[in-house]
């Protein structure tokens, strides 16, 4: 009832501003949309080594998903992908992310330093080859906006406000939960 009072409301993507939209009727709902301010983009790493290396930034949370972006490693080098995986954040699932990690047999191939800042971020793109943000919902997913604009491809869940700015060009949204498709998203969009 509160959203329709207003002479007008915003949202950040068109993700959001369809359900206002519905409740408001004629009543104008506008999308102003997040900026994202480009910083210098870090030329990829050497693959010399031969591995891949994904980034992740965001809470250890349900939504978030982490323990299917450990099932995912877990896929990915089960198909023979030197796959690593750092997630930059904190949270509730911490200790059962570890635990599926040493499940799967992929611990050392994890890494969770925590929350960093803003510079810790950017190193952390830098050193990486690829976002991976396994996300069941997300607003606008501003942090897999930084990795495009950092010069980082993305693989991400598909429901949410990032729907309006992945491009094949960019990365690649996936409409599953599920690790095989997960996997092959990104092996696709490493190649």
């Amino acid at each position: 009832q509160l959203l329709r009072m207003p002479d007008r409301v915003t949202a950040v993507c068109e993700f959001l501003a369809r359900p206002l939209r519905a409740v408001r009727g004629d009543r104008p709902t506008d999308v102003v949309p997040c900026i994202v301010e480009p910083g210098p983009v870090t030329p990829r790493r050497n693959r010399a080594d031969g591995t891949l290396r994904l980034v992740s930034t965001g809470g250890l949370i349900p939504r978030k998903d982490p323990l299917i972006a450990v099932e995912t490693l877990a896929r990915l080098v089960e198909d023979g992908v030197d796959a690593r995986l750092e997630w930059l954040g904190d949270g509730p699932l911490r200790e059962e992310t570890l635990a599926r990690a040493q499940q799967l047999g992929v611990a050392e191939r994890l890494e969770l330093p925590g929350t960093v800042d803003g510079a810790g971020v950017r190193a952390a793109l830098a050193r990486s080859d690829l976002f991976f943000g396994p996300t069941r919902a997300d607003n606008f997913f501003v942090s897999a906006a930084e990795a495009i604009v950092s010069g980082r491809p993305v693989v991400l869940g598909a429901t949410g406000g990032q729907g309006e700015y992945v491009r094949e060009e960019v990365g690649a949204l996936v409409e599953v939960q599920d690790a095989a498709a997960y996997a092959a998203a990104i092996r696709d969009v490493d190649a």
